[in-house]
């Protein structure tokens, strides 16, 4: 094992330091995923079955977003924290920690997210729009070990470990890890240390970031960006200011059976300022008791309706974009992160 591999990782070691070694972990891994390439490339030219064929060139394509994610980071246009693919572990710090830095965010993605969902770059676009308004902002894009759902040699969705999710055993495992990582991060930059912290979670991240409190993370605000939930031992501060923002979509509809995070969600919790913002094709879902779930009927204002939208999906993954539809969004939320 190299130094880099090793300052890469190492706790304690300044922000600057591993994303350093981790630019030379990425230029070592490079000939290793040219290697895989071509051999996939190779393995064509004798004729093969559409499905096999269909196969390999959705491995060749997941192989050359990590290339070209790997030639980022070893440009420096990317900034790996944390690096270790083996273990499906990815932090990426998004902005320029230095003296000038005002707030650190520590950005939780959702259900379904893998290393690929970087490559792909999914989950870092609320941090670089933040840093693009304000570069006085640092976020770092927090993912180490699996996440619900996800499946880690795809990256495509795992449906069989989507429980996982709503498990929280697993979320406060996931909230000691982001705990120790904020402790380590503080320990080694006096300039994180001095800031402002926030925690901003997408979905189930929100889980993480509320388990993370109940490791005792301390945070002067939470975000929930269509956050899932909060495990049962988790209480809010008396100095955190909590944030919810969403629009009607799947986890919302979802959450209206009571049967997400036994109702510990964010969008009823006094602790949370809400924001459920309309949108083109939202409606009043009638449901005729949940058992009956199966006959629900399009009937605006009854008392047994839910909020419910058309882009149930769209809308759900809009919250944690930079997309022309969610600036309202963006800006009502960094408002609240430079207050």
């Amino acid at each position: 094992m190299g130094a880099s591999v090793i300052v890469g990782s190492l706790g304690g070691v300044p922000p600057a330091s591993r994303v350093a070694a981790n630019a030379v972990n990425a230029q070592n891994r490079i000939p290793a995923i040219e290697a895989a390439i071509q051999r996939m490339r190779d393995a064509g030219r004798g004729g093969e079955v559409a499905s096999l064929r269909a196969e390999r060139l959705a491995a060749i394509d997941r192989l050359e977003k990590q290339l070209d994610y790997l030639h980022l980071a070893v440009s420096g246009d990317v900034q790996l924290y944390l690096y270790e693919p083996d273990s499906q572990s990815i932090i990426e710090m998004i902005g320029t920690l230095d003296g000038n830095t005002t707030d650190v965010i520590t950005y939780v993605p959702g259900t379904y997210t893998s290393v690929h969902s970087f490559y792909g770059d999914e989950v870092q676009a609320v941090g670089r729009w933040l840093e693009r308004k304000d570069p006085h902002l640092v976020t770092f894009a927090w993912k180490e070990g699996t996440f619900p759902g996800e499946n880690a040699q795809t990256g495509a969705m795992n449906l069989i470990r989507i429980g996982e999710a709503n498990d929280e055993v697993a979320a406060l495992d996931k909230g000691r890890a982001i705990n120790a990582f904020q402790e380590d991060l503080y320990a080694s930059s006096t300039y994180a240390a001095v800031a402002d912290h926030a925690g901003m979670g997408h979905s189930w991240g929100l889980a993480g970031i509320a388990a993370s409190e109940v490791s005792g993370a301390d945070y002067a605000e939470v975000h929930s960006l269509a956050g899932a939930g909060m495990p049962s031992g988790w209480a809010p501060s008396v100095d955190t200011r909590y944030f919810h923002w969403s629009y009607a979509d799947a986890l919302s509809m979802a959450q209206s059976t009571g049967l997400v995070w036994d109702g510990r969600i964010p969008e009823i919790d006094s602790a949370f300022t809400t924001r459920v913002y309309g949108k083109s094709g939202d409606f009043s879902l009638y449901l005729p008791g949940l058992l009956g779930a199966e006959a629900a009927i399009f009937l605006p204002g009854h008392s047994d309706t839910i909020p419910a939208t058309i882009d149930p999906i769209g809308n759900h993954n809009l919250i944690a974009s930079d997309q022309v539809d969610n600036q309202r969004a963006l800006n009502d939320i960094l408002r609240e992160v430079q207050r």
